[in-house]
Parts: C-alpha cells; sequence; structure tokens
C-alpha cells in the first residue's frame, strides 16, 4: 500500500512541475551570419533543419541523395541548413561544415547559397538565424519547419556532437520558436519534428502558443529517408493553396512508415487538456489515500 503511495505521488509530482515551468523568455536575436536580400511571396516556404553531426550521419549518406527529388517552384521554396561530417553527397569536397541550400533543382547541383563553417545546431540562435534567414529571402504565406535529428521528448532534440553534444532542449526551443512567431506575426503553421520520441503531451505545452499543427511520432522512429519530403512536396506543388491543416495531415501520412505512427495535432486545446491534468493531479494529492484505497479494493 505505502509504495502505490509512493508512486503515485512521484507522478503526480513530475506532472505539477513540468506544466508549471513555461516561462516567458525575452528574445534577442541577431542574423549575422546570413545575408539578406528580398523576393516574391510565395504560398509556402519548407526549411529543413538539418542536425546530422552525430552518430546518424553515416545513416544519410545514401540517403541524402533523395533530396535531390525535391525542389522549388514559384509557389513553393525550400530551404535546408545541414550540419554534419562530412559533405553533402551532391558536393566533391568531403570537410565537415554546416552549409545552407536553396533546394531550385537546375543542371544536377543546388543553389549554393553559404558556407557558414561549423555552427552549433544544439544552439537555439542557429535556428533562429535560419528561419530569420528563409523568411526574409524566400517570404511566404505559410512556413513548415522541420527538425531532422534525434529526439528525446522533453530532453530535446538536435544533437550536435561536434560542439559537446549541445541539443536544443525544451526551454531554447520555446525561445527560438517565440522569436519565430514575432518575426512572421503569427504562429508557426507547421512543426514538423522529424525524430523520434517528440510526440509528448509536455512537448505540446512547451511550444503550443507559437505553433499552429505540429507533426511528431511518440515512437522510436527510422532515421529519415528524403522520399517522403518527395510526397510533401509533389502534393504542395500541384496544390500550393493547401492549408496548414492540410500539410499537417499530409505530412503526418506520409511518414507513417510501418508501426511507426506518426500523428498531426492542432495545438489549439493543448491548455485545455493539461487544465484537465492538473485538475487530475490536484485530486489525487488531496486524496491520495482514498483514492489508493479505493483502486487496491476494486
Amino acid at each position: 500500500m505505502k509504495t502505490k503511495i509512493i508512486v503515485i505521488a512521484i507522478l503526480v509530482i513530475i506532472l505539477l512541475s513540468v506544466f508549471s515551468n513555461a516561462s516567458a523568455l525575452d528574445i534577442k536575436s541577431t542574423n549575422d551570419k546570413f545575408t539578406i536580400d528580398t523576393s516574391d511571396e510565395a504560398d509556402w516556404t519548407i526549411m529543413l533543419y538539418l542536425d546530422v553531426d552525430n552518430d546518424i550521419d553515416p545513416l544519410f549518406d545514401d540517403k541524402l541523395k533523395n533530396f535531390e527529388e525535391i525542389y522549388s517552384t514559384e509557389s513553393i521554396e525550400i530551404i535546408v541548413l545541414i550540419d554534419n561530417y562530412r559533405q553533402p553527397r551532391w558536393e566533391e569536397k568531403k570537410t565537415s561544415a554546416t552549409k545552407l541550400y536553396h533546394l531550385n533543382y537546375s543542371a544536377g547541383s543546388y543553389d549554393y547559397k553559404e558556407d557558414l563553417g561549423e555552427l552549433n545546431m544544439g544552439d537555439p540562435q542557429t535556428l533562429i538565424n535560419f528561419v530569420y534567414w528563409s523568411v526574409d529571402n524566400y517570404p511566404a504565406k505559410n512556413y513548415f519547419l522541420s527538425l531532422i535529428d534525434h529526439g528525446g521528448g522533453w530532453g530535446g532534440i538536435c544533437v550536435d556532437i561536434t560542439n559537446g553534444s549541445d541539443a536544443l532542449n525544451m526551454s531554447e526551443l520555446e525561445y527560438a520558436l517565440k522569436s519565430i512567431s514575432l518575426k512572421i506575426n503569427k504562429k508557426l503553421d507547421v512543426l514538423f519534428f522529424d525524430a523520434c520520441s517528440m510526440g509528448q503531451i509536455e512537448t505540446y505545452y512547451s511550444i503550443y502558443k507559437y505553433v499552429e499543427y505540429v507533426v511528431s511520432s511518440e515512437a522510436t522512429r527510422v532515421a529519415n529517408a528524403g522520399e517522403h519530403y518527395t510526397k510533401i512536396v509533389s502534393e504542395l506543388i500541384n496544390n500550393p493553396d493547401w492549408s496548414p491543416e492540410q500539410v499537417a495531415i499530409k505530412t503526418a501520412s506520409s511518414f507513417w512508415i510501418g508501426n511507426f505512427a506518426t500523428i498531426a495535432f492542432k495545438t489549439d486545446k493543448i491548455a485545455d487538456i493539461v487544465n484537465e491534468i492538473k485538475n487530475l493531479a490536484t485530486y489525487l494529492i488531496n486524496d491520495i489515500k482514498t483514492v489508493v484505497v479505493n483502486f487496491s479494493t476494486s
């Protein structure tokens, strides 16, 4: 009996601590690393934050070629920031660096923008700078951001081994997304966690104020394969006026691989869900002995 009481009490304390830690964050952002210009507004700008500066780099050696099948149009712009141990396969030079690309595929090569040296993908400022550059250079009615790497739910995403295995924790991701939301003057339309174990209510609660739709999986997922982005982009090229909801659903269905479930979640109800969890936690704290007795005798 005492063991059951202790276990439930610990769970309640964890829930309350997680949902009470969301804090207001000051926005301090710079864009020193990127050159700014202007362009016409597209329907969608897709931003791929591709962090393989870690042990999944070899898994992408062959899969990266699949990104060569997706490309920008007048309605759909695709921007990639990639950091890995080796250069992307479409380049001959094999030295590590963080590179910026506009996927405007022509004559067998991408529109290469800048070699940024070694950037820390686990630093929220790197993410902010990338999105700011993309928005300034390729403004759109809607924005899609994909974070591609290892994920650990509340523990964070985007591990950069070259920079001491730094990663984006939830407070840092909240900071970055708040800054991005202020930049585009609305919530980010679609955020895709292309990583393991990010489909958790704690994760959603950290970011719901700044993102309209989240696509994620609570499972341990297989490493990304670029052909699934091809499905999304192909559909968007044919349907550039798709709403954020339609794009989120298409992304989830495209990345639902075997038993690795991927879902699209609209964040507008997350606060209500968390309030109900808090109510349950309060009830359990106040009446935990009664709850345990009833449970054990039922």
